[in-house]
């Protein structure tokens, strides 16, 4: 699960976990500044077809290039137990398990026994699924999603409707949704027709426009495999995927039947030099990533997949269906790398590439088919570090296929002169608009500044790659033609787009795992703007709560006709409101700290849901504030400054209701 992609599950919840405790502690911290990342694309393809001799010559040699990776690597990165698989002309050519699938058992890790978590891999056997009923005429890409939903429908937000192949491609124009994505007990776990209905995310933009990868996208497709099956998710997987291919070890029930059980590799964390277990989740979004597999099993759909539908004498898609799933069906732009149906393309060594990771809580990998080599590559890991697959795909790569260095494309003419159009702050589609966790677009805001040699600098901090594998922190950037910049640090191409009026709305900045859009935030929705309003906001709460506390304490000592009950309220209004505005985030920080990072996952704790009300109460009780400004300059209460004072602190008071609106932070949106 990438989104849990881009739908990214492990840190990705820890992540959110952060990233809301930063934000509802904005008040107090600093902004961000995050980090790009880079994939090739296929326009490198075309500019140097020079390369040295390509190949796997034989097993051994593999097998020594991934006995001295693995062992360097799982040293290096504190990885505890793996397993790769690769096939190749159609059968099966390399398998192989390193280190512990459980520490301290001190059980060893086998590529036909040990069960891995699989994470968001399970969004190829949804597709698989889907294109099997297209097979069989029972549904249409092209379709309607409504005209499968029975107890539910997808609100009409724009005219055109979305399609069945929306959701395959990730372009159903749905926002993110984090919160309840898992449960703690098989018993308290949704079906995925309650799921469905229950989580439904609105929809931000048109269907077909643009990338952003989504677990419910293909949680939507997994309930249309229900509907049009008449049977469960689960079941229609196992009878018409896993068993014609032999996938005996291989399971999408969130409770492992005890033969599998028995072998699951458990999932760690590495922190403060020694291993941590992850907890068992109980997904509730089991197209998206609920499968649970071997290595061995996973060669079988690896060898389906490049055999056009056809396993052994088994055949689970058609040739058409197949080969439609491997072909790009969207792309951001032509020289950028796209998506079939649920794979994603990327380009290396002038190899097109369809991957799709595995990342999950404790657990990573990562499944590739090379369709021109007739060569597949799966690997699975028992701890979440995108880095290590990432290594493997590159080093396997450069020992087996390397290829000459591209030439640097030439500049555009008067580059230097169109720098200051695209400079900005950019923000990653993928965050959760419409719930409390929209904090977590903090993580996703990039800064693009132009530098003295006519180059772009795109920049972000640590962070923006908990969930993706990590790259370069800075990413320079050279205009080759209008609005398409070469990438220098791997050669490959970064689009912006541009309004009719000429300004810049989006960057699309591949990453290595598929497409990724970014869209240009105008002033009022940066950092920039946010910190600032933020420091003003706590500045005018701590100066009313200060004025308010020194009212009560000098009406002790005020006589009769002296005291004026209706400026004192004003005050302690005033004092009040600021108190508990903020009481909310302190409070909202200190419940996250009490709790699991990982309870969010599960649905927003009850202490959270409490407070929660209090902006509410504060935000009524507000009301009262320009009431009693209004009285104080009428009645002249104080002097000048007082009035201008309390005058301020009034329009701070109701200026963070918006504030508060704009990160969902009033009322209860989860």
């Amino acid at each position: 699960m990438r989104s849990l992609n881009r739908s990214r599950l492990g840190r990705q919840i820890v992540k959110l976990a952060l990233c809301f405790l930063l934000g509802i502690l904005i008040l107090l911290i600093p902004g961000l500044q995050l980090q790009l990342t880079a994939v090739p694309s296929q326009a490198i393809v075309e500019q140097n077809t020079a390369t040295t001799e390509q190949g796997i010559p034989n097993r051994q040699e593999l097998e020594s290039f991934m006995d001295e990776f693995f062992a360097e690597q799982m040293e290096e990165l504190h990885v505890p137990g793996a397993t790769v698989a690769l096939v190749k002309d159609g059968e099966v050519f390399f398998t192989k398990g390193y280190g512990y699938a459980d520490i301290d058992k001190q059980m060893a890790v086998t590529p036909d026994q040990t069960v891995f978590r699989v994470g968001s891999v399970s969004k190829l056997f949804t597709a698989t699924a889907i294109m099997q009923l297209v097979d069989r005429g029972l549904l249409n890409v092209e379709d309607d999603v409504n005209k499968y939903l029975q107890d539910f429908q997808i609100e009409s937000t724009y005219p055109d409707p979305i399609r069945v192949r929306h959701l395959l491609t990730h372009t159903s124009g749905f926002s993110q949704h984090y919160i309840g994505i898992a449960a703690r007990s098989e018993a308290e776990r949704l079906s995925l027709a309650e799921y469905v209905e229950e989580y439904q995310p609105p929809r931000v933009r048109p269907a077909g426009e643009l990338y952003s990868y989504s677990t419910y996208d293909s949680d939507l497709a997994g309930y249309i495999v229900e509907v049009v099956s008449g049977v469960s998710y689960e079941e229609y997987v196992t009878q018409n995927i896993l068993q014609p291919l032999d996938m005996q070890r291989s399971t999408f029930s969130q409770t492992l039947p005890e033969q599998l059980a028995t072998n699951l590799a458990t999932g760690y964390e590495y922190e403060d030099d020694s291993y941590e277990t992850t907890p068992y989740l109980y997904l509730n979004i089991v197209p998206a990533g609920g499968m649970s597999t071997t290595a061995t099993d996973m060669t079988h759909f690896m060898l389906a997949h490049l055999q056009n539908g056809r396993y052994g004498e088994q055949r689970i898609l058609s040739e058409k269906s197949a080969q439609e799933m491997r072909q790009q069906q969207f792309t951001d732009h032509p020289k950028l790398p796209g998506i079939g149906y649920a794979f994603h393309e990327r380009f290396k060594n002038r190899q097109r590439i369809l991957a799709h990771s595995a990342i999950f809580l404790g657990y990573t990998g990562l499944l590739s088919l090379i369709p021109d080599q007739d060569l597949g590559l799966f690997i699975a890991y028992n701890k979440f570090d995108p880095k290590f697959h990432e290594r493997l795909t590159s080093q396997f790569l450069d020992r087996f296929y390397p290829v000459a260095e591209a030439e640097v494309p030439q500049p555009l003419a008067n580059h230097h002169n169109r720098l200051r159009l695209f400079t900005g702050t950019y923000r990653d589609f993928e965050y959760p608009e419409h719930t409390i966790a929209k904090i977590s677009s903090l993580f996703n805001h990039v800064s693009v500044n132009a530098k003295d040699d006519g180059t772009l600098e795109v920049h972000f901090p640590e962070g923006f790659f908990a969930t993706i594998p990590p790259q370069d922190n800075f990413v320079r950037l050279l205009e080759v033609e209008p609005l398409i910049f070469y990438r220098y640090n791997d050669d490959d191409f970064v689009v912006f787009e541009q309004s009719d009026r000429g300004n810049i709305t989006h960057m699309y900045h591949p990453l290595d795992l598929g497409p990724a859009g970014f869209e240009k935030l105008p002033w009022y929705e940066t950092t920039y703007f946010h910190i600032p309003l933020a420091i003003f906001f706590l500045i005018a709460f701590l100066s009313a709560i200060w004025v308010g506390i020194r009212n009560i304490i000098q009406r002790r000592s005020q006589s009769a006709q002296q005291h004026k009950p209706m400026a004192s309220w004003a005050w302690l209004v005033a004092g009040l409101v600021s108190l508990l505005y903020l009481v909310f985030p302190i409070s909202m920080g200190l419940a996250l700290l009490l709790n699991e990072p990982t309870d969010l996952i599960y649905g927003v704790p009850l202490i959270m849901v409490a407070l929660l009300w209090i902006p509410i109460v504060a935000a009524l009780i507000s009301i009262l504030l320009p009431i009693f400004a209004v009285l104080v300059w009428q009645k002249q209460y104080w002097s000048w400054w007082g009035r201008l004072h309390y005058s301020i602190i009034t329009v701070a008071i109701l200026g963070f209701i918006p504030f508060l609106d704009y990160w969902n932070l009033l009322g209860f949106r989860f």
